[in-house]
C-alpha cells in the first residue's frame, strides 16, 4: 500500500513537472518564432528605399573590355509584411530587352543579408549572403552565379551601397581566369 502511495505521489510529481517543463518550451518556441518573424532595423532601412527609379547601367565582358552604358527602370517595394525587399529591373543590354528580379531579406537567426537574383539573360539563379554595415549603409555580399561558358557555378560578389533612400548602388565583381573584376555597375536614382 505504502509503494502504491509513493508511486502515484511519484506520477504526480512527474505529469506536473512534464506540463510544467511543456508549457516553458512552449513559450521558448513561441519567443524564438517571435523574433524570427519580427523586421527589423535593417528592414526598416530596405522600406526606405521603396519607389520607382531611372536607372544608369554600365556592364564589362571581362578584366579590361570595353564597358557598355544602357539606361532602364527599376521598380523596388517591400513585400510579404515588411520582411523582404522585390526589386524589378527593366531595359535593354546590347539592344536585347533586360528583366530581372531580386529578392533582398535579412535572417534574423543567422544575423546575415540574403539575396537572390535571376532574370531573363539566362535559366541559373544567384544567391548571395553577406552583412549590412549601418555606418556606411553598404552591403556586402558574397555568393555564386551559373557560369555558362564553365557549364558550372561560379563566386561572385556584390556591394550594395543605399543612399539618403533615394540612390542606390550596386557594384557585381566577377572571377575571370583568376582575376576579380568589375563586371556590372548600377545607379539607381528615385523619380
Amino acid at each position: 500500500m505504502k509503494r502504491g502511495i509513493n508511486l502515484l505521489l511519484v506520477l504526480v510529481v512527474f505529469f506536473s513537472c512534464s506540463k510544467i517543463f511543456a508549457q516553458e518550451d512552449d513559450q521558448a518556441m513561441m519567443a524564438a518564432w517571435m523574433e524570427f518573424l519580427t523586421p527589423t532595423e535593417f528592414h526598416a532601412e530596405m522600406a526606405k528605399y521603396s519607389g520607382d527609379y531611372s536607372t544608369v547601367n554600365t556592364m564589362w565582358m571581362g578584366p579590361g573590355k570595353e564597358s557598355v552604358t544602357e539606361k532602364g527602370e527599376a521598380k523596388l517595394e517591400m513585400i510579404l509584411g515588411g520582411r523582404y525587399l522585390k526589386t524589378a529591373h527593366f531595359g535593354s543590354f546590347m539592344g536585347t530587352p533586360f528583366e530581372g528580379v531580386g529578392i533582398d531579406g535579412y535572417d534574423n537567426v543567422t544575423k546575415e543579408v540574403t539575396s537572390v537574383w535571376f532574370d531573363n539573360m539566362g535559366t541559373g539563379t544567384m544567391i548571395m549572403k553577406g552583412s549590412w554595415d549601418k555606418e556606411t549603409g553598404k552591403v556586402s555580399l558574397t555568393g555564386t552565379t551559373t557560369d555558362p561558358l564553365l557549364k558550372a557555378t561560379a563566386n561572385v560578389r556584390e556591394v550594395v551601397t543605399y543612399s539618403g533612400g533615394n540612390k542606390v548602388i550596386i557594384e557585381m565583381y566577377n572571377v575571370y581566369n583568376g582575376v576579380e573584376y568589375k563586371s556590372m555597375e548600377m545607379v539607381a536614382v528615385k523619380k
